[in-house]
This record gives structure tokens, sequence and C-alpha cells, in this order.
């Protein structure tokens, strides 16, 4: 077999495992997406309750703290970290 036919082969076979590995990757994506969904609670906050919030910082650490909704407003309550 000339080697630009083998060349053109493989490329071929690469390019159709790249485009099915694409569609795997889309399809799990769509499923994990679709699990949580249904998984997710609706939350509903009133003023005056407590709630956690988890930010990533500067320095990719994990930083959490506790805030009060007080009639509309955020405020800060504890910084746990």
């Amino acid at each position: 077999m000339p080697a630009a036919k083998y060349i053109q082969q493989l490329s071929d076979q690469i390019e159709a495992a790249l485009k099915t590995a694409r569609e795997n990757v889309e399809d799990t994506q769509r499923w994990n997406k679709q699990y949580y969904d249904k998984q997710r609670s609706v939350r509903q906050l009133e003023p005056g309750d407590l709630f956690l919030i988890l930010m990533l910082t500067d320095n990719v650490k994990w930083t959490a703290i506790i805030v009060k909704k007080p009639s509309g407003k955020i405020r800060l309550v504890n910084n746990l970290i």
C-alpha cells in the first residue's frame, strides 16, 4: 500500500474517532444535565433566611460564607474560612 493512501486512511479513521468521541461527550453532558435537573429542587428564600455561598477565590481556594437576606438585601453574617 502506498504511503500516501495509508496516511489518508489513517487520517480518515482518526477524524471518525474524534467525531464519535465528540458525540459521546455531548450525549453524556446532555444526560448529566437532565439527571441534575430532575434531582434539583426549587428553593424559595424569604427575608431573614440564612444561606451559604461557596466562592472560588483568586488563589484557587474555596471561601464559604454565611449570609442573611434581610428584606431583600444580602448581608454578610460570617466568613467561615
